[in-house]
């Protein structure tokens, strides 16, 4: 006798119950899947039925309570016919009495657990979509991590992507092995330290010269010196040394050429000031705070267009594009003064050479120490030069000078292989009073640097207040016997007694070794038996 049914949900009701449930789950999927890896989609899909599962077995739980009561309602009837309609009034409506509650409808469980399975089937196919979906995507398009690309670059790689089936044809490996990198047609390489002066900057080349040697041939870190017109009263040279120690570890430009953090520091630095003095822009060489701003800013800018193709040295200095500086800006507005704006980081110096003076310093080397023991050793630990870090600042001294002067700047190279400043002078001004015109000057004191550094060198000079070479020799002759006597001659005595003592300890250690040879020899001689 079947007084109690469960009752069904239309078709209407079952797709809009779909609906909601698919419209709520969707969005989460979408918003989730990303955060899984692939290859743990089979754990999240196992999860996700489990889950499925447990809200199944809950339902089903409650499906069979109500059959066990609907059984227990069907045996009380039988048992007990009278009062039925309040018995089972009280057991499906309890609350009915009440008017203040409506009577509970019944949603029919069993329906609405084949409304559930068929929603996770829906739920499992969207699943299984997207994952395949998600890998596909993943597969041809890989994540880059830990991988920071400038736009320029970005651009260069498109571009290569495009042609790189026209432009690439399959080789051995051997082949692939040397062949150099790829450059697009469309990217021009950079010629950094070879940015040139207009010809209204560009001195006659009467009175003045530069000097440029590198140890290794287009390889040296010291870049082209600097020596222009700003305009008609006032004049620049400069200097610029890329510090090998601190910038060693090499950089790859985006055309595939690879040099020193050093070689292309000082490179940039100089094509930072050849730019300068084409814009005229005299401004910046007064306010030595504004330069290193604008200096810092143009580094950072060129070192996002490099590819480092070494790990950089793990170092409490700065180390990317290290470079020392010197320069001197020089007016001569005000006859017969000179004002000069000494600007220098690092150890490169600033001199000025006159004949009531001799060699005047006007720059301080950026070092730990600038005791005498300082000045007559190379490469001392420095504590400041220019850097893509910004970790520097831009020294600077402001002077009066009589005309006529000579001014100069020079890297260590120049100077610091000599036996001491006072040697460095002598040859300045010995060369001087060989020579018969600047050119030979030039030459001479070229192959005098040449002859003792061990490292390039450079340097710019340039004399005001002579007409000619024969009145700027005249000036200084006698000054170099001068050096020599006062500061050189009185060390001679015991620069020969050291000379004399390292060749004998180099002849008794070439005999002493040849000896022990020989006595090695012979025990060995004595000590072995066939």
């Amino acid at each position: 006798m079947v007084l109690f049914s469960k009752s069904t949900l239309s078709n209407d009701e079952t797709n809009q119950a779909l609906t909601n449930i698919i419209g709520d789950i969707k969005p989460s999927i979408e918003n989730n899947i990303k955060l899984v890896d692939p290859e743990n989609f089979l754990d999240l899909k196992n999860k996700i039925f489990e889950k499925i599962n447990s809200i199944f077995d809950n339902y089903n739980a409650a499906d069979l309570l109500s059959d066990t009561e609907d059984e227990n309602i069907d045996i009380s009837v039988d048992n007990n016919p009278e009062g039925l309609d309040d018995k089972l009034q009280s057991q499906n409506d309890p609350i009915s009495s009440d008017p203040e509650f409506p009577p509970i409808k019944n949603d029919g469980n069993g329906m609405l657990l084949f409304m559930l399975i068929i929603a996770a089937v829906i739920i499992l196919l969207i699943t299984i979509y997207y994952v395949i979906l998600f890998a596909a995507q993943k597969k041809q398009d890989p994540i880059k991590r830990n991988i920071k690309r400038s736009n320029k670059e970005n651009r260069i790689k498109d571009e290569v992507d495009k042609n790189l089936e026209d432009k690439i044809e399959v080789e051995t490996s051997e082949t692939l092995h040397e062949e150099q990198p790829y450059i697009p047609e469309s990217v021009e390489p950079k010629n950094y330290g070879k940015a040139l002066l207009h010809s209204k900057n560009i001195f006659p080349n009467e009175m003045e010269f530069t000097i440029f040697t590198e140890k290794v041939s287009s390889k040296g870190e010291d870049a082209n010196p600097i020596l222009a017109k700003i305009n008609d009263s006032e004049t620049l040279i400069s200097v610029f040394d890329g510090l090998g120690g601190a910038g060693g570890t090499t950089l790859t430009t985006l055309t595939g050429e690879q040099n020193s953090h050093a070689y292309y520091g000082s490179r940039i630095v100089h094509d930072f000031f050849i730019n300068m003095c084409n814009d005229g822009n005299r401004e910046l060489l007064h306010n030595p705070k504004k330069l290193k701003q604008e200096l810092h800013v143009q580094l950072d800018s060129e070192l996002r267009d490099f590819k480092s193709a070494e790990a950089m040295m793990i170092s409490k200095k700065p180390t990317k594009l290290p470079t020392t500086l010197a320069a001197m800006l020089i007016s001569t507005k005000d006859h017969p003064t000179v004002e000069v704006q000494s600007l220098w980081a690092g150890d490169s110096r600033c001199y000025a050479l006159t004949a009531a003076n001799g060699l005047e310093y006007h720059s301080i080397d950026d070092i730990k120490s600038n005791s005498p023991e300082e000045f007559i050793s190379t490469d001392a630990p420095m504590t400041n030069y220019i850097n893509a870090e910004g970790k520097f600042i831009i020294n600077s001294k402001k002077f009066m000078a009589k005309q006529p002067s000579v001014f100069i700047v020079a890297t260590d190279g120049c100077f610091g292989y000599f036996p001491s400043p006072m040697h460095f002078e002598y040859i300045l001004l010995k060369t001087l009073e060989d020579s018969s015109s600047m050119h030979t000057w030039q030459a001479k004191l070229k192959d005098e640097i040449v002859s003792v550094t061990q490292d390039d060198a450079t340097l710019a000079l340039i004399s005001i207040g002579w007409k000619n070479f024969a009145d700027l020799k005249k000036d200084f002759m006698g000054k170099a016997v001068k050096i020599y006597e006062q500061f050189i001659s009185p060390n001679e005595s015991f620069q020969k007694d050291i000379e004399k003592i390292k060749y004998d300890l180099e002849q008794k250690q070439s005999t002493y070794k040849a000896e022990v040879k020989k006595g090695i020899s012979d025990y060995i001689k004595n000590r072995i038996k066939s």
